[in-house]
């Protein structure tokens, strides 16, 4: 959780992306613009796209991963979860968020 009246915060407010329920590729560009950053450089990204298409899986499809987007896997493929996926998954994304709130606060202190 970000801290109060941070900028990533007061970003997302600003923005209404908070309030319009907007789609997660619309609110990573804008993001990305507005603090000329690429999430991909940004340390664990890709824990942060897998945590994404496994909750997918589960919301959609009772698990089922998404044979339409990666042609690489055999139908009816499951995600299996574990309790290590799960602290894995977590330990992911907090870095995520901790190398995204380093490089937006960097870059709004070199900005002035």
């Amino acid at each position: 959780m970000l801290p109060p009246n941070s900028t990533l915060q007061s970003f997302f407010y600003a923005e209404d992306i908070v309030r319009e329920n907007l789609p997660i590729g619309k609110v990573r560009r804008q993001v990305e613009r507005y603090y000329k950053i690429e999430f991909s450089d940004l340390s664990c990204f890709t824990e942060v796209i897998h945590i994404r298409k496994t909750a997918n899986a589960f919301k959609h499809r009772e698990g089922f991963k998404d044979f339409r987007r990666d042609p690489g896997l055999k139908l009816l493929e499951k995600f299996e979860p574990t309790r290590e996926n799960a602290y894995q998954a977590i330990d992911g994304a907090r870095a995520f968020l901790r190398a995204l709130w380093k490089k937006s606060k960097v870059l709004l202190f070199t900005a002035f």
